[in-house]
């Protein structure tokens, strides 16, 4: 079996010596003064370009099928974002 790693979001994607750099950041308490959730890097993903790419093109087709499957809604938009919220109660 493969080691899982849980993560609460991205805390920033940078491009350094050829390699894209994806720093996996987890909640260390409550919400702050500024409204925001304190947060902490603990694993950083390194890939190549090419490999950064085809995992954007696998998020995407599982954005697809969050949608189908009503886990997440697009919100209406002025410009065209991939912004998503939960849906609330029945769709």
């Amino acid at each position: 079996m493969l080691p899982e790693i849980y993560a609460d979001g991205l805390g920033g994607i940078t491009f350094s010596n050829g390699m894209v750099r994806i720093d996996l950041v987890s909640i260390t308490g409550g919400e702050g003064r500024d409204g925001k959730l304190p947060t902490e890097p603990h694993h950083r993903l390194v890939m190549t370009p090419h490999a950064f790419l085809q995992s954007m093109s696998m998020m995407q087709d599982m954005m697809k099928k969050l949608l189908e499957a009503g886990v997440v809604r697009r919100e209406p938009q002025a410009q065209q974002t991939h912004q998503v919220d939960p849906p609330q109660g029945n769709p």
